[in-house]
């Protein structure tokens, strides 16, 4: 279930025409999502968010995986700051409402579809936004405004205090919610189904890829955040919807890490799948990067910030 933002400016400029989802209704008895958003340091953000708690998981994929790539070789990671997360990718509404422009290809969906066609200079830009709203330090260096924007990592982003993208080993922690597997309900691609858009998608444990992912199976563009079932950390569309830009750029697991940092590539990383793409790439394993000026139709962001 997904509750209305709590930012006046995105009240006062979009009104009722830009929910974050919908709404259950007052005989809805479940509403544990909207209190693990509503609670703790993670209340009264700029986008509804959730706690997640520091901890150290397995990043990457086992090589026994039938879609097993070079760059995912397993390492253990430590991460030693807890965070506030959003629940949901960032909505085209919740754009609109502070960067003053939509950028989104497909303008058919609604201002509660995930906001696209984004460069990562755009989602860092937005996330500065998301700080100066709240009057807490920005953690990036832009110059420019709307699609000319530039921007530049402002120092270590456990320090900035404000609103920032996801390191990469941040992203998959977060996803993973405590799931050792590709896919945050418990399953794995069976073999052979990796590149299937049929539909129905079976994984090995029974669950079904539909369930928790809009993928080529069953999208054909972007849709409504939350729509389908959440992680165990409350979190929506880790899987598919859109791509996800990182704060950090690709580079080679380098073994064991606390805190890792992409810091040596060129190309900022991204992550989740989209509706476009076929399973392989929803695994929580799967890696993608890009130039930083590169913007597709299924590439847009969440919003994270450090809690220590």
């Amino acid at each position: 279930m997904i509750r209305p933002l709590p930012l006046s400016v995105l009240a006062l400029l979009l009104l009722a025409a830009c929910p974050a989802g919908p709404d259950p209704g007052p005989d809805d008895d479940d509403v544990s999502d909207d209190d693990d958003a509503a609670a703790g340091p993670c209340a009264d953000a700029v986008v509804a968010m959730v706690e997640v708690p520091a901890g150290t998981f397995t990043m990457g994929a086992p090589s026994s995986q039938p879609v097993w790539e070079y760059d995912e070789v397993e390492h253990e990671v430590t991460l030693s700051h807890g965070l506030c997360v959003g629940a949901f990718e960032v909505t085209r509404g919740e754009f609109v409402a502070l960067a003053g422009y939509d950028p989104s290809a497909d303008g058919t969906c609604g201002l509660d579809c995930p906001v696209e066609q984004l460069s990562w200079h755009e989602a860092a830009a937005f996330a500065n936004l998301a700080s100066e709203a709240e009057g807490v330090t920005p953690c990036y260096s832009c110059s420019g405004e709307g699609q000319s924007v530039t921007c530049e990592r402002a120092g270590s982003p456990y320090s900035c205090g404000g609103y920032r993208l996801l390191t990469e080993a941040e992203w998959e922690y977060v996803a993973r919610a405590g799931s050792t597997s590709s896919f945050h309900n418990g399953g794995d691609l069976v073999q052979d189904t990796e590149f299937s858009c049929e539909g129905a998608l079976a994984l090995d444990n029974g669950a079904l890829l539909d369930d928790v992912s809009w993928y080529c199976g069953n999208a054909t563009s972007v849709r409504p955040v939350g729509g389908l079932e959440a992680n165990a950390w409350g979190l929506h569309d880790v899987h598919g919807n859109v791509w996800e830009w990182c704060h950090d750029v690709y580079e080679v697991y380098s073994g064991d890490a606390t805190d890792p940092l992409g810091t040596d590539g060129f190309e900022p990383v991204y992550r989740g799948g989209s509706y476009w793409d076929a399973p392989k790439h929803h695994r929580v394993e799967n890696r993608g990067g890009n130039s930083a000026s590169y913007v597709f139709e299924d590439l847009g962001l969440r919003l994270a910030r450090s809690l220590d």
